[in-house]
């Protein structure tokens, strides 16, 4: 018996030293910057500390949980007693005397560059763990000004984000006091390094920093084999060439295609910013099909909504969003230099001292409730906010996670009319006039028009037609290319300019991404509808009137009260509109025109004949010029009278 209960003893022993009791799902405090609850939500991740062992160059998908449940609950005040931040590092199994919190930055006037931070040492049964976690920008504007500061002092392009790398400079020496402190030996320890955001910035530099560090013998201080950096919506911190070389690969940033806050500074032009390490990209709608994404999101949704109390929105429509952000800012400013000049960017300091509260915690508070109600918001939001990224990473293993399609967008330059349609032929977005419509709000279909400039965002993963028209009396011309983007949302190759001439009665059509050739023509139907108008005469005439009907036969109605003089005119009729050409269009009345003046009446025909010029939509200038037949039938002559207005 006495030996049974040894061997039992030793059986025991045994499991508990392989399989220590903090090995297995865990359950975690979830309160972060933007949810709504005041207080934690909980969530279950795997952890044990043999996840530690593997190698940082290949991907961990189970650490990367813990990592982002990290950078998520790092933006509530570490300050306090009781917080989720110290929560989670006990729930790891750290003692609260080996954690070091900092989150009380000070400011100056003129120096926004700090961050808040947090240094703990897991100890195991194998090599110490230093884990390492940034917080994201805060509610307030220091930090917000500090993402501006691309290169504040030169005012040109540096290798390094000016504002992100003081920040990590200023960490670092603190970190190297904690190493001390806690007499680890770098090259004989494992360590953990994440934030979001601004804090995933810096802990991309951070990260980036430890491979080049050197002892006082001149060898480097840390085997980057054992430093896991994962990373959430990373801004691009670095003009360096060499930012994706293999040295780097122990970085992992995970970001989503929607998220703006990824895709800035640009990559685009003469900005050549971004980031050190791998690029994994969470789903969206240009990664997967409909069936597979909505599949997809009905397992984020169910951590997503026990964390925000609503359901998770996304754009759906892909990298387009960012996509134009940087075509927007780069057109804005072209370098650096023009960043920093007297029309630049940086100069929108005071934005943020409006924008943010001198009390964050109201702010919070404000955005929560906004929130609820404000799709567009949400989706704003959602593109960013950590509880985002934590939805996506707890509800799909890494199979099912991460895509890699690219995308395409169409430019139509000149003032033509279109439609996307599907592979079964369903129209899924049209512009007319410059106004883009969608059939459904989950269209995959990314439109932006303005003036004589269209773009359409497609996902490559789904073939497209694309047909162009443009119903003018005279042949319009339209030139049409195609951009191809990766799956970060970076140009990779664009087509030469295709010119088509376009009018009444003739389109062309094309698959997206494939040549350009005429085949069918686009039509749009009898859409009805109501155009009220004002116009001038200088015969001191004013009148107000109403277009109501189709554009191809409306009613017409003109009156003009007594104001400037004492006739009074009412002319009723129909007119035809044609485009004549680009966003130049004629309008031919013929009217009845009843008038009163003095207590006589009068009845002759009239005509009016203008042409007007749409910037956008049915919003119009126009010029023209009205016949009255005041002697008809007696005598032909008439009388004529220009006038000028606008439609809307």
């Amino acid at each position: 018996m006495k030996k049974l209960q040894i061997l039992l003893f030793l059986f025991i022993l045994f499991i508990l030293l392989n399989f220590p009791l903090f090995s297995g799902k865990k359950s975690f405090p979830i309160m972060g910057l933007t949810t709504p609850l005041p207080y934690p939500v909980f969530v279950e991740a795997e952890f044990s500390e043999d996840l530690f062992l593997k190698n940082a160059f290949e991907y961990n998908h189970a650490l990367a949980r813990i990592a982002c449940i990290l950078s998520d609950v790092s933006y509530v005040d570490a300050n306090a007693n009781e917080n989720a931040l110290c929560a989670c590092y006990r729930t790891l199994g750290i003692h609260e005397n080996d954690i070091f919190l900092d989150y009380s930055p000070v400011y100056q006037k003129d120096d926004n560059d700090n961050a808040a931070y947090s240094f703990a040492l897991l100890r195991t049964k194998n090599e110490p763990v230093v884990i390492v976690v940034i917080r994201g920008t805060p509610l307030s504007a220091n930090e917000w000004i500090s993402n501006l500061n691309i290169a504040d002092s030169s005012k040109q392009e540096e290798i390094f984000h000016e504002g992100f790398k003081k920040s990590t400079e200023r960490i670092l020496p603190h970190f190297r006091h904690f190493l001390k402190d806690k007499q680890i030996e770098p090259k004989n320890a494992r360590f953990l390094i994440t934030g979001h955001s601004r804090g995933a910035a810096i802990a991309n530099l951070f990260a980036a920093e430890l491979s080049v560090l050197e002892s006082s013998s001149g060898e480097n201080m840390f085997d980057t084999q054992k430093i896991f950096a994962f990373t959430f919506a990373t801004p691009n911190v670095t003009t360096s060439q060499n930012a994706n070389d293999e040295k780097f690969g122990y970085i992992w940033n995970i970001e989503s295609e929607e998220d703006i806050v990824q895709s800035i500074p640009p990559e685009r032009g003469e900005w050549r910013f971004k980031k050190f390490g791998n690029i994994k990209m969470l789903p969206s709608r240009w990664k997967d099909s409909a069936e597979a994404f909505f599949q997809k999101k009905e397992k984020m949704d169910e951590i997503f909504e026990s964390i925000m109390l609503r359901k998770y929105e996304p754009f759906g429509i892909g990298a387009f969003v960012p996509i134009q952000v940087s075509r927007l800012l780069t057109k804005l400013n072209g370098t650096v230099s023009s960043y920093y000049g007297f029309f630049g960017i940086r100069n929108a300091d005071w934005i943020f001292w409006k924008i943010f509260p001198e009390n964050p915690k109201e702010k919070k508070k404000e955005n929560a409730e906004t929130a609820k109600s404000n799709i567009t918001k949400n989706r704003f939001s959602d593109m960013h906010t950590c509880e985002t990224y934590l939805s996506w990473m707890l509800s799909l293993d890494e199979n099912d996670l991460f895509g890699n399609a690219g995308s395409i967008e169409v430019r139509i330059k000149g003032s033509a009319d279109f439609a996307v349609l599907s592979e079964s032929g369903t129209i899924l977005a049209t512009a007319k006039n410059g106004h883009a419509e969608y059939n459904s709000v989950f269209s995959p279909v990314g439109v932006l028009s303005y003036f004589d400039r269209s773009f359409l965002g497609l996902p490559e993963i789904e073939p497209f037609s694309i047909i162009v028209q443009k119903e003018s009396i005279f042949p319009t011309p339209v030139r049409i290319s195609v951009s191809k983007y990766d799956e970060k949302g970076i140009l990779i190759g664009k087509t030469d300019e295709k010119k088509l001439w376009l009018h009444a009665g003739g389109a062309s059509v094309f698959p997206s991404g494939e040549k350009i050739e005429a085949e069918k023509s686009l039509r749009r139907g009898w859409k009805l509808y109501a155009s009220p108008e004002i116009s001038f005469a200088p015969t001191k005439e004013l009148l107000f009137g109403l277009n109501a009907g189709t554009r191809h036969v409306h009613a017409l109605v003109l009156f003009s009260p007594p104001i400037v003089k004492d006739k009074t005119s009412i002319r009723a009729g129909l007119a035809t509109e044609a485009n004549v050409w680009a966003r130049f269009f004629a309008d031919f009345a013929f009217l009845c025109n009843f008038s009163w003046e003095n207590g006589e009446r009068d009845m002759f025909p009239s005509a009016r004949v203008s042409i007007s010029f749409r910037p956008v939509r049915r919003f119009e200038f126009f010029g023209g010029a009205t016949f009255d037949f005041a002697d008809f039938p007696d005598d032909f002559s008439s009388k004529k009278a220009f006038s000028f207005g606008v439609r809307f």
